[in-house]
């Protein structure tokens, strides 16, 4: 996520990932082409799974209030979309950047793949709650999907505990996007439903795909939106997604021991999918880092039809990170960091401060410096190291947007920019500025 995501919560250093329908207010009767389109919805969800291990057949909570279907999708394409105090920014194509809609308190965006709709996460009177809406790209047709009510009655009531919005991913391809929820409750700890939902923003037709306690902690969907991966403290289920169903849902495809944090907080493994195939990656710490001879980081592949494979050891390693061929990992130990081949060799010691990004060609690898001055670095696979200087600045959000380029949330509280950045060293002129107080949400297209 993540943001909004499970906690991977690791001592030192650590790779953490994370981060209900009440029933609706009457509203004015809809129109026979969104009682045709919801009641196609329902009939689609409840058709049963195929194949063996299917899960139960996906069945279509109580909707909420009618949302009007969405005609033509407008021309418009935005390229980039960001917070700025809680509004909505936006740039397209050609480069006009304004504010879209009206709405305020926006936390999240995020864009479909193909530019023409803007899916946001609002906040409300209660810090932890949040809403799902929804605005088409040329600022038309903005509106709320699901309110913070709604998402709370996804699941039966319980004294004393209210369901609210945790990770969402908007379906490459389309106009849909995946949700879970989380337990608010008192008391230290995470508590994850553990369900699964599926939302089509422009019908409002909402699909539980999984209930609550039958999906994993935290799920992964594959880049091209395929497969789907659900992980547990001690094994990941994998499954396909077609539509709005999921079909040969199998469970416990990889098993693996519990990861001690000495916390209250549960380790959950980075699912990487790998380029070009059916099959991720996960990089394993120690059941228990602190046992008198503890266990080497290891890494493996699981491929979605066979056996898993052992890549590599990495004895002393706590965390990694691994890139999306599979081929490299960064591996964080008590000393400093080293990058090296998922199977141990040409390791060699690089700096970086416990996170990092590779770029989608696996041959760059993005991180910032630990101390003062703060740095970005741009280590290489199979080359030197670039430094670039960011002047006493914090550098938040990274992303790359190609495979030499990226962008990145340069300042501090309140005062952002947003900058571009190749792997040569070089950070171009200011795209937009952000008063946000924390890192600014954003959405980019290649």
């Amino acid at each position: 996520m993540g943001s909004h995501r499970v906690f991977l919560m690791w001592i030192g250093l650590s790779l953490m990932a994370l981060m209900c329908v009440q029933f609706p207010t009457p509203a004015p009767k809809p129109s026979d082409d969104v009682v045709a389109t919801s009641v196609a919805a329902t009939l689609t969800a409840m058709a049963p799974g195929t194949g063996p291990g299917s899960p139960p057949a996906p069945t279509t909570p109580a909707p909420p209030s009618p949302i009007p279907p969405t005609t033509a999708a407008p021309e418009v394409r935005l390229h980039l979309v960001y917070t700025d105090g809680g509004l909505i920014m936006a740039q397209d194509a050609g480069g006009g950047m304004r504010r879209l809609g009206t709405a305020d308190r926006v936390k999240k965006v995020l864009l479909t793949s193909d530019g023409t709709r803007v899916i946001f996460v609002r906040g409300t009177d209660d810090e932890y709650r949040r809403e799902l809406w929804v605005i088409n790209s040329d600022g038309t047709g903005e509106r709320r999907l699901l309110s913070a009510e709604e998402i709370h009655a996804l699941h039966p009531p319980e004294p004393g505990v209210q369901f609210a919005l945790s990770q969402v991913v908007v379906v490459p391809g389309t106009h849909s996007l995946l949700f879970n929820t989380w337990v608010l409750h008192e008391g230290p700890g995470l508590i994850l439903s553990q369900d699964l939902f599926y939302l089509d923003v422009d019908t409002g037709a909402l699909t539980r795909l999984l209930d609550r306690g039958e999906a994993g902690y935290e799920f992964s969907l594959s880049p091209d939106g395929r497969w789907l991966a659900l992980g547990y403290p001690d094994a990941i289920d994998v499954a396909r997604l077609e539509g709005a169903a999921l079909r040969d849902l199998r469970r416990r495809v990889f098993t693996f021991p519990v990861v001690l944090t000495y916390s209250e907080y549960s380790f959950i493994p980075e699912v990487i999918w790998q380029t070009g195939a059916e099959a991720f990656g996960v990089v394993l710490p120690p059941p228990d880092e602190m046992a008198p001879s503890p266990e080497p980081l290891r890494i493996w592949r699981v491929p979605m039809t066979g056996a898993p494979t052992l890549l590599g050891e990495f004895p002393g390693g706590r965390s990694g990170q691994l890139s999306p061929d599979l081929a490299w990992v960064v591996v964080y130990r008590t000393e400093p960091p080293i990058l090296a081949r998922s199977n141990g060799s040409d390791p060699r010691v690089i700096e970086a401060r416990g996170i990092g990004y590779w770029s989608p060609n696996s041959r760059f690898f993005a991180t910032f410096t630990e101390t003062e001055p703060r740095a970005l670095l741009i280590h290489r696979v199979d080359g030197p190291s670039v430094r670039i200087p960011l002047g006493g600045n914090e550098g938040k959000g990274f992303r790359w947007i190609s495979e030499d380029t990226f962008y990145l949330w340069v300042g501090r509280r309140g005062s952002w920019r947003l900058v571009r950045g190749r792997v040569d060293g070089t950070l171009e002129d200011t795209l937009a500025t952000s008063s946000d107080h924390f890192s600014p949400s954003y959405d980019v297209l290649p």
